[in-house]
């Protein structure tokens, strides 16, 4: 069990949050929301590796929220931002996608109305920009914007049963822009309320193949890619890996891991984070390290699962949600910055890390 030395803690405070970080030039983008008398207002902070804050810009909308939840950073170090628009109190809502230069000036804004939050956000070679969402009127909302801001296409998953329990909530780009969707749907089917999904598209929006895996809670589920286009896949204390013809190589289990809302494959390794307890872990992509470990007081146990797999049957169809364009102004929020005080010597569950061998 190895423990990382904290190297810095910030907080910008007056009621605010932080949904997402990226890398982009040497710096950490952070993007979230921050409350401003009746309404929720978008917030990109700026911040060097050293964790010295140089900016923060709201994206305030009279009366209206904004809610940045999920980003994506292309080759040319061009930032997108997506999440939800919410007009009053729900008198109207929409995903909102918008996309930043390098040196953090809006390019375009978009909302597509009628769809709810965006879930995550990635982009591809060619700087096209994919979103998917929880439940919509219909399902789960799946689209395409150009490196524009050109809407190219917009679909809709749903199994037509359950469309209130349809959530879209991962997405992961190969190496030919073949881009997966993972999530969670209400069963028709097998032995769980529940199922977590995975779906891989081409770049035209056309389903190559689906998978089901029985008995996953998979509200937060999330997806990576390693550099042979295998796809590892989350449900709340799950993990399994497929090829990128759909076979799946493995499944795993991880005991009070709930709610992992984060994978990554780099160097052989994949890591998470999530749970109730804070768990950051690094485990071997190939499987191996089952067994049992404790963190801070706390057991895991990281066993091979037998989950049953069954075939996908989630309808793909063209939706025609409204497109439209915003033109919301950043300001600069009077928020203030805490540096807060962290005992030495203490271990914190949120800096643990779970290595993949005893």
């Amino acid at each position: 069990m190895l423990f990382r030395s904290l190297q810095w803690v910030k907080e910008i405070a007056s009621d605010s949050f932080g949904y997402t970080v990226k890398v982009s030039g040497g710096n950490l983008l952070v993007f979230g929301n921050y409350y401003s008398a009746s309404q929720a207002i978008g917030l990109k902070t700026t911040c060097s590796v050293n964790g010295v804050i140089s900016a923060k810009k709201g994206l305030p909308s009279s009366g209206n929220s904004i809610y940045l939840t999920y980003s994506a950073i292309d080759s040319s170090s061009n930032v997108y931002a997506g999440g939800e628009y919410v007009e009053g109190s729900y008198a109207s809502y929409g995903l909102y996608t918008v996309k930043y230069n390098s040196s953090g000036t809006i390019v375009w804004q978009k909302l597509l109305y009628n769809v709810s939050s965006s879930k995550d956000v990635a982009v591809d070679s060619n700087g096209n920009v994919y979103s998917v969402s929880n439940s919509s009127s219909a399902g789960m909302a799946f689209i395409k914007y150009d490196s524009s801001g050109s809407l190219q296409w917009q679909k809709d998953i749903t199994n037509h049963t359950y469309t209130s329990n349809d959530n879209g909530t991962g997405l992961a780009i190969d190496s030919s822009d073949n881009v997966y969707v993972s999530g969670s749907v209400q069963a028709i089917v097998g032995g769980s309320p529940y199922l977590l999904f995975i779906s891989k598209f081409n770049s035209a929006g056309t389903l190559q193949w689906q998978r089901m895996i029985d008995s996953v809670s998979a509200n937060w589920s999330k997806i990576t890619i390693d550099t042979s286009n295998n796809i590892y896949v989350t449900g709340a204390n799950f993990i399994a890996k497929y090829n990128s013809s759909g076979v799946i190589q493995w499944q795993r289990s991880l005991t009070n891991a709930n709610y992992m809302v984060a994978i990554k494959w780099q160097n052989n390794s994949i890591y998470i984070s999530g749970s109730s307890t804070g768990l950051v872990a690094k485990l071997a992509d190939n499987g191996s390290g089952t067994g049992t470990y404790t963190a801070n007081g706390v057991s895991y146990t990281y066993a091979v699962s037998t989950n049953t797999e069954i075939a996908g049957y989630l309808t793909v169809s063209t939706t025609s949600f409204t497109d439209s364009s915003l033109s919301l102004t950043e300001t600069t929020p009077t928020l203030y910055e805490l540096t807060p005080t962290v005992a030495a010597g203490t271990a914190d569950r949120k800096s643990t890390r779970l290595n993949s061998s005893h």
